[in-house]
């Protein structure tokens, strides 16, 4: 990963780190990790870091993507805030 990448990660996040996505309501995980700012679901890269912005490049049943302009939320440090605000994903460093 180059420099240039690295400095896009939100803060908190290490580059070349995996780290996967927690739902601190029930302590489930959604399917899928983030790693170097790139996010994976089943190990093909779906979306991307870019700054604070969160791209998610899934569809949805009728083959739109599933978040207006394919930004699905914002980063604040390790917390993943959901497009609408209502829903916080703890990110959660994979050892």
């Amino acid at each position: 990963m180059s420099d240039a990448q690295s400095t896009t990660l939100p803060e908190g996040m290490k580059p070349c780190s995996m780290y996967r996505i927690q739902d601190p309501a029930d302590g489930s995980y959604w399917d899928g990790h983030f790693l170097g700012g790139i996010f994976y679901e089943n190990y093909r890269q779906m979306g991307r870091i870019t700054g604070d912005t969160f791209f998610y490049d899934g569809k949805d049943a009728d083959g739109q993507l599933s978040f207006r302009d394919g930004i699905a939320g914002n980063f604040r440090g390790l917390k993943l805030e959901l497009r609408g605000g209502m829903v916080f994903l703890d990110l959660v460093e994979v050892v």
